[in-house]
């Protein structure tokens, strides 16, 4: 089970700082138990509002450390799914490309639609991920920027969950974009 008990974590649902929720997740892809995914609250999700919330949240940290830190929205769809997770994962995305990132560097967030899904997407101006190590890093416990190692673990879980998928592109030296694809319509 993961807790988070930093306080601002319980104001946002979720934590900049870990990015995990102040309450328990679901199980590893190697099927031990961490609580076992509850989708709490199947209910009309406005996706716009929901990147614009998980986008502010790191508002304060990318200022800090002078990130280029930037938000599109091309459509605003709204979507039959539960809210809480979808922000959990798009916290834990965002969280990883923050830790990934040098001061001064790059994040962008976008939202999309096409072909009868949605695109969440977190991009990032850190290092790069191989080809070879890509699948390695949603993993549990497998962390290569000083995280716990659980975020893309629990992020890929719950998206299956929610019937999408998270997509990675990535290569040494040109960053890192992580794409959330879910059904619509």
């Amino acid at each position: 089970m993961i807790v988070c008990f930093h306080k601002h974590a319980i104001e946002h649902r979720f934590c900049s700082e870990c990015g995990t929720q102040p309450f328990a997740l679901g199980k590893m892809p190697d099927g031990s138990p961490m609580a076992g995914i509850n989708l709490r609250c199947v209910e009309e999700v406005d996706l716009g509002q929901l990147v614009q919330q998980a986008y502010e949240t790191f508002g304060d940290e990318a200022r800090r450390h002078k990130i280029d830190y930037r938000l599109t929205i091309n459509e605003s769809p709204v979507i039959v799914s539960d809210g809480d997770r979808l922000l959990q994962i798009v916290g834990n995305l965002l969280a990883n490309a923050f830790r990934a990132v040098p001061d001064g560097g790059r994040v962008e967030v976008g939202l999309a639609q096409s072909a009868g899904d949605v695109h969440v997407t977190v991009t990032d101006s850190g290092p790069g991920i191989a080809a070879h190590e890509q699948e390695r890093l949603f993993r549990p416990f497998v962390s290569d920027a000083g995280g716990t190692g659980l975020g893309l673990t629990i992020a890929r879980e719950l998206s299956l969950a929610l019937g999408g998928r998270i997509d990675l592109d990535s290569e040494p030296g040109r960053g890192s974009r992580f794409e959330l694809v879910l059904p619509f319509g």
